[in-house]
């Protein structure tokens, strides 16, 4: 997963059943688009997409070889995505948690965190050089409420929440695939993808 998304994880803290994630997966408003492999001996992935007017939400789980349970399930949409799709996103986290306990993680917390110390000279160019006990406490703090108005006020100053934010409410709703191409397409690369050359620069 590259620039063009908004990525969460949901850490469900201990292995759950697939074909309970799936069921509550699609209960919670997706719709799966590819038959999974029935080889149990390879892994497994379950793709999901939620295509409304507020915009795409994607869903991926990902099964190991001779498992019937997974870990996590990941949740994502594009930075070109009008900011209803926030609201769209939410309902399905809020959904989910009806159903089952986890803990949201905003992996771009994570990205923006990291960004801000290399640009400091405290990580290296590989983003190596944290101690573990400084990595948790940033993995820690990517851990967010399933809270609407507060992922909104965006406290951190998170380039791409801005970014979304600051779309048109009349904007096309768009699958992250078609992201790049459409970023390419409509000369907008420095909009959306200049902050991370900004950012990297102030070393």
């Amino acid at each position: 997963m590259g620039l063009e998304a908004y990525l969460f994880q949901l850490d469900l803290g201990k292995p759950v059943e697939v074909d309970f994630l799936d069921e509550i997966i699609c209960h919670s408003g997706f719709e799966r688009t590819n038959k999974p492999s029935t080889d149990k001996e390879e892994y497994r992935s379950y793709f999901y997409e939620l295509d409304t007017k507020l915009g795409v939400t994607e869903a991926h789980m990902l099964v190991s070889p001779r498992k019937s349970k997974a870990n996590s399930i990941n949740v994502r949409f594009s930075v070109m995505s009008p900011p209803t799709v926030i609201s769209q996103t939410f309902s399905i986290f809020r959904e989910l948690s009806a159903r089952i306990e986890f803990d949201l993680i905003d992996t771009e917390i994570i990205n923006h965190l990291y960004n801000v110390l290399r640009s400091e000279n405290k990580v290296d160019d590989q983003y190596q050089g944290l101690s573990k006990a400084a990595q948790k406490q940033i993995e820690e703090r990517a851990k967010i409420e399933i809270d609407e108005d507060l992922f909104k006020k965006n406290e951190l100053k998170v380039m791409k929440r801005e970014l979304v934010m600051e779309n048109s409410p009349e904007k096309e709703a768009i699958r992250n695939d078609e992201t790049i191409f459409r970023i390419e397409k409509q000369g907008l690369v420095n909009k959306y993808f200049g902050w991370v050359l900004k950012t990297l620069n102030k070393k």
